[in-house]
């Protein structure tokens, strides 16, 4: 399938191919492809595209082809650069956009879970410190400055 601007707002595969630059990306992904990197990353059109990214630029990765049109040259290696910065772009967003919700960013803990065990006596409050003098590795001799 090709990149189809009209359904765009309902179809997260479009979204996809929107992400990845539209029509420039028609021969370089499928649409099973986009399919998979949407069903990894939970729907997240940012981290879908992000993952799309790195397949396209590994597949320049591992060709090493040297495109020369007059004086201009651009080697694959060079696309393949372009993608891996796209792929961090993408998932840079979607970390940003993610749906993940504050009660699951420690497994079977909620947030009121932790704010309990933070009241608690039971549990150890711990408190961390370092002076001036309490580096291990030096040893100070104060005794010389003293007088």
């Amino acid at each position: 399938m090709v990149y189809d601007p009209a359904s765009l707002a309902t179809s997260t595969l479009q979204q996809v191919r929107w992400l990845l630059g539209g029509t420039k990306a028609d021969d370089l992904i499928v649409d099973s492809e986009i399919t998979f990197a949407l069903s990894l990353n939970s729907s997240n059109i940012y981290l879908a595209a992000a993952e799309c990214a790195d397949t396209i630029g590994s597949q320049f990765a591992s060709t090493s082809q040297r495109v020369s049109v007059g004086p201009f040259q651009s080697s694959d290696w060079q696309l393949t650069t372009a993608w891996d910065k796209m792929a961090k772009h993408l998932r840079r967003l979607g970390m940003r956009y993610s749906s993940i919700d504050a009660d699951q960013m420690i497994p079977g803990m909620t947030i009121t879970d932790i704010e309990d065990m933070d009241s608690q006596e039971e549990y150890p409050q711990f408190a961390f410190k370092k002076g001036l003098h309490d580096n291990p590795d030096v040893n100070v001799d104060t005794s010389e400055t003293e007088a």
